[in-house]
């Protein structure tokens, strides 16, 4: 079975057994496999509990690279058979694809500035994503650092996610944001998208002010 040298990392919380057993599936269905799929089951929800399983599993990795999978989204049999050419040849340091809708936004092309603009304002790289670790330690990783846990923003947004919060980081450190325009995973409505869709709504009414 063809291997690639990376580490799915799974945050969960109590409670998601069903839906992080079919994480799990979809990761063992791969057609190319990650060399290890590390899981945390940790609580409190909300994101200073997911950013915080999230570092403690990205502390273990021992591979090139990192991907994330939530326990409310599936990969599809392909997703890393679509991402391996690119892993290895290191063609960026973040390289992602689209969900099943077929719908995302290619920032291949886009400058070191271009890239901190869009991120500023808006985020379209699923924590799916593929980043080369080197990259991501040279950011200090995962963190909350000035997450509002009453806003569920980071700071006066629009940013309200750890995953978006990385890219802009990333994105001023000069990171290469790679897509490859394939849907290979599906994003189901699981609660952490519902306090998402929630703190994006309060910006905009704060916006709106």
């Amino acid at each position: 079975m063809p291997t690639i040298d990376l580490t799915v990392c799974t945050p969960s919380i109590p409670g998601r057994g069903a839906w992080l057993a079919q994480a799990i599936a979809s990761v063992e269905a791969q057609r190319v496999k990650p060399l290890a799929h590390v899981i945390r089951v940790d609580g409190p929800g909300g994101l200073p509990g997911v950013v915080r399983a999230r570092r403690a599993l990205a502390e273990i990795v021992g591979t090139k690279w990192m991907a994330g999978l939530d326990d409310d989204d599936v990969l599809l049999g392909y997703h890393f058979e679509t991402l391996q050419t690119a892993m290895e040849n290191e063609v960026g340091d973040v390289i992602y694809t689209y969900d099943a809708s077929g719908q995302g936004t290619d920032l291949t092309n886009f400058s070191t500035a271009q890239l901190v603009e869009f991120f500023d304002r808006d985020n379209c790289v699923p924590v799916t994503a593929c980043i080369r670790m080197e990259a991501f330690s040279r950011v200090g990783g995962w963190s909350d650092e000035g997450f509002d846990p009453d806003t569920h923003l980071y700071g006066d947004g629009p940013c309200f996610a750890e995953d978006w919060d990385l890219w802009r980081r990333m994105a001023a450190a000069g990171a290469r944001f790679v897509c490859l325009p394939v849907p290979t995973y599906h994003r189901r409505d699981g609660a952490p998208h519902r306090l998402i869709d929630q703190a994006r709504e309060r910006h905009r009414r704060r916006e709106g002010q």
